[in-house]
């Protein structure tokens, strides 16, 4: 409660000053974006799904993507994409403004990764540009067409050899412990 009076009154005061909601949030997006290093990962929480994520997974992550060499990467509906940081943090700030109450979490990891290193994960990446999404590979193992936002990541990130990713069981929850374990920092 105490967040979301926080929330209105900033809403409240960029009102009366002129400032709009929308383009302070892109703003600041872009800032933590374009200063972000290769390898962060950006978690959803409360966003759109994640009440049915909730109770399947414990958690209120609802998503999760990637920042590699200034785009990110993301599977969600209908297939695996990819956009610009400045994309993105337009994207965001819309998506903020409809689901208020929506937080945006950006963890970066440790230590850069090498140029040999990522390449590794952006070829990964870029090969699965235009996979289906399916969440249902959440459910069933052996369904091979398709991927999951915390799928795709995770994979990405095992190529790294820094995480071993759980494949299509993984989720945004189980992904931020994993990299909050190896001394990711909540920024």
């Amino acid at each position: 409660m105490k967040i979301l009076i926080q929330e209105m009154l900033i809403v409240i005061c960029m009102f009366w000053s002129g400032i709009s909601y929308t383009d302070t949030l892109r703003d600041t997006y872009y800032e933590k974006m374009s200063r972000a290093p290769d390898g962060t990962v950006i978690f959803i929480e409360n966003g759109i799904l994640y009440r049915p994520i909730e109770a399947f997974t414990g958690s209120t992550f609802s998503h999760c993507a990637i920042i590699i060499y200034g785009n990110v990467y993301e599977a969600t509906p209908p297939a695996v994409r990819k956009m610009s940081t400045n994309e993105y943090a337009e994207y965001l700030s819309k998506r903020h403004t409809k689901r208020p109450l929506t937080r945006v979490v950006f963890v970066e990891p440790p230590l850069p990764f090498s140029s040999t290193i990522l390449q590794k994960m952006l070829k990964y990446a870029q090969g699965k540009i235009g996979t289906p999404y399916k969440l249902s590979t959440y459910w069933n193992r052996n369904q091979k067409i398709g991927m999951h936002c915390a799928q795709y990541v995770g994979n990405i990130l095992q190529e790294s050899g820094r995480i071993n990713s759980n494949d299509n069981k993984e989720t945004p929850g189980s992904l931020y412990k994993k990299l909050i374990e190896i001394s990711y920092a909540d920024k």
